[in-house]
């Protein structure tokens, strides 16, 4: 029986073999893995053994390369926090109560009120979360140190002193705003109890 023009070396090693698109592939790896004749491997077997594994090796470098091209096409995750931009400049910076109702609106905005929990109570700017100015390096992990920190008190000096502060320890944009909650009150923006 002859295999690809060659003659078996044996009857037990002649493996059956049959073509897909001109390459060789073996029915059965198992059939050519131990099979020895006398003088060393089947030449048949190891031609045909050979050229499946470089089949093989082939496949699995394409399918690797083809996963590796997928994770490495995938982008960053970006967080979306919503919140409009309304002050470009790092560090520092001061802004009115009219310029900061669209940014404490929005739904991921950190707007802290700095005021001692009895004023706050007493009635704050809508939207506005307590972290007393005493407190705050204490609670810095409640707030995100990439996302703009609007910052309100009742005249506009402690959220200043906070707005420093929190620039110092790392915040990308603290904003102060100008008059405090009695500014924002006055401007007939909306208050909470």
């Amino acid at each position: 029986m002859k295999i690809s023009g060659h003659e078996p070396c044996a009857n037990y090693c002649a493996v059956p073999v049959f073509r897909l698109s001109g390459v060789r592939f073996a029915r059965n790896y198992s059939l050519f893995v131990a099979r020895r004749v006398k003088g060393g491997i089947c030449p048949v077997l190891e031609a045909v053994s050979t050229g499946d594994k470089i089949m093989r090796y082939s496949f699995s470098l394409a399918v690797l390369l083809v996963v590796i091209a997928a994770l490495g096409c995938q982008t960053a995750p970006v967080k979306n926090t919503d919140s409009p931009t309304v002050v470009t400049e790092k560090g520092v910076s001061e802004i009115t109560p009219e310029q900061a109702l669209p940014a404490v609106e929005a739904a991921y905005s950190q707007f802290i009120d700095v005021r001692t929990p009895e004023e706050f109570a007493a009635g704050h700017a809508y939207r506005a979360r307590n972290i007393p100015l005493d407190e705050l390096t204490a609670n810095l992990d409640r707030l995100e140190k990439n996302e703009p920190v609007y910052l309100i008190c009742q005249s506009g000096r402690r959220s200043k002193e906070a707005a420093e502060i929190l620039v110092k320890e790392g915040f990308a944009q603290a904003i102060s705003i100008e008059g405090g909650t009695a500014a924002w009150e006055d401007a007939g923006l909306p208050m909470a109890k």
